[in-house]
């Protein structure tokens, strides 16, 4: 429980630097996600958002007419959603809790419809735990790659942390495998991206002089490998994302 608070703590401190940050990804998955339920008849007309954040899903899907029930567990971060709904007229149609979602398998309360997107440290068990409160359909939706081709594999030869240890890549393939057995269909839509980013030097020098787990010598090894990459003192890199949907169905 004292883990959970600090959780709770920590993303209510974060959550305007968070929302910012979600504003400013140029990676348009939402409107893709949200096109592709409409075209494909699968989304629903009410569900439960899950981890909603400060509404990055919430709004867009309210906007199409989804009655959403919106649940997380950092009261900053849903009166931000509240704010946002509030200046889009779309209060109507939005409805916010705050609760984890441990209280909500406490709670045992049926879910026809949940979106989870993004929801962090859920391991496969833990999932099986909260689908076993859809009566419906569950949706989950996560980042499951960011590959850099210069950086990635440079990286990976130092036996560095990746840049994006949260990604978690293999979650889904857990998910699907242990929620097969509680769902008649599933199937899976992967969203992929590619974006180009660039980075003076002195600040890529800075980000790597940061990086965890960082030596001199890895360091100066680095510096090695990226100077010849190197265009007029920048260096500009075409990250590859992969998204998947997963989409089960009683």
């Amino acid at each position: 429980m004292d883990d959970l608070i600090e959780q709770q703590a920590a993303w209510d401190d974060f959550a305007e630097e968070y929302y910012a940050t979600e504003q400013a990804s140029q990676l348009p998955y939402v409107a893709d996600v949200l096109s592709y339920l409409q075209q494909t008849q699968l989304l629903p007309q009410q569900l439960l958002d899950l981890g909603s954040g400060a509404g990055r899903f919430t709004l867009p899907f309210a906007q199409v007419g989804v009655r959403v029930t919106a649940v997380d567990f950092s009261k900053e971060m849903l009166a931000i959603l509240r704010k946002r709904a509030t200046q889009q007229n779309l209060t109507k149609l939005i409805v916010t809790k705050k609760a984890s979602w441990q209280q909500l398998v406490q709670e045992s309360q049926n879910i026809p419809a949940l979106w989870i997107s993004m929801l962090p440290d859920i391991t496969a068990q833990q999932m099986l735990q909260i689908s076993r409160l859809v009566t419906e359909k569950l949706l989950i939706f996560r980042l499951t790659q960011v590959n850099d081709p210069l950086l990635t594999p440079l990286l990976a030869k130092l036996a560095l942390p990746p840049e994006r240890p949260e990604i978690q890549s293999e979650l889904m393939v857990q998910y699907q495998t242990i929620l097969q057995s509680e769902f008649q269909h599933s199937q899976t839509q992967f969203f992929n991206y590619q974006l180009t980013e660039e980075l003076s030097e002195t600040e890529l020098w800075a980000y790597l002089r940061d990086y965890p787990e960082i030596t001199s010598e890895k360091f100066e090894w680095l510096q090695t490998k990226i100077k010849p990459k190197l265009n007029q003192g920048r260096l500009k890199s075409v990250l590859d994302y992969r998204f998947e949907l997963l989409i089960l169905e009683r």
